[in-house]
């Protein structure tokens, strides 16, 4: 009796602390009802069944080099190696694209931007309008990347590259980069100097504020075509020439 009353007094103080953990069986009506304490690390012992076996640490020290990197670790060696911001590296990983990207930006690493974009952004936001992306294998993103890298076609074509692709039957990308390469830049010049002369008022009027709202004309013909950078400097260059004349 005594023996009883210690067990009972001594899980009473337990109980003061919470709910002491427990091995509780199941009864017919559903129910569980206490069995005996969980056992902890003094019920831990080696199987006696099985004969103990011997691990060398050059064993341990190869699984060790084998073992993945850690999400963290893998991220933070992206955005160094590539050049991007920590959330892009994020993003990428949970794009579930990583693999894909570190084996293209090897291989384009001038463009690993545009193909961490590609893949955080212009397919996503392709995917919500409802556009088809799943034919985009690696071999096409390749392809894709591989012109672009050789200065085929600038990187704003891309989402319209993917998007006539994707509508695209036989999936000819020879075809579609050549609707979509890119252009002589003199042919842009006199564009561009046709844009401004035959707006001269605004232009005076404005100065180089005028470059906004006419950038939006000459990205109208060559979005795609031309780096929106190279047309900016185009345009404003020749804003200052009429201004300074």
């Amino acid at each position: 009796i005594k023996k009883g009353v210690e067990g009972v007094k001594y899980r009473a103080k337990q109980a003061l602390r919470g709910v002491p953990e427990e091995v509780r069986r199941a009864l017919p009506d559903d129910s569980t009802e206490y069995m005996r304490p969980l056992p902890g690390s003094a019920r831990m012992y080696p199987e006696t069944d099985i004969p103990p076996i011997r691990i060398s640490r050059e064993y341990i020290e190869r699984l060790r080099r084998d073992l993945p990197e850690y999400p963290e670790e893998r991220m933070e060696r992206i955005s160094k190696r590539y050049n991007l911001h920590a959330e892009q590296a994020k993003q990428l990983f949970n794009s579930g694209y990583l693999d894909i990207f570190e084996e293209l930006a090897s291989k384009f690493p001038r463009i690993a931007n545009v193909i961490a974009r590609t893949f955080t952004n212009t397919i996503p936001e392709l995917e919500r309008e409802g556009i088809d992306t799943s034919w985009l294998d690696l071999d096409m993103l390749e392809r894709i990347f591989s012109y672009l890298d050789k200065g085929r076609f600038s990187k704003e074509a891309i989402p319209d590259i993917i998007l006539a692709l994707s509508r695209s039957e036989d999936k000819d990308i020879d075809k579609v980069v050549e609707r979509f390469g890119k252009v002589d830049l003199e042919e842009v010049r006199e564009f561009v100097k046709q844009i401004v002369e035959e707006r001269m008022d605004f232009v005076r009027e404005r100065g180089l504020s005028a470059l906004g709202p006419l950038m939006g004309l000459v990205m109208e013909r060559y979005r795609g075509k031309v780096d929106g950078k190279v047309l900016s400097e185009i345009l404003r260059d020749e804003i200052r020439k009429k201004l300074s004349t």
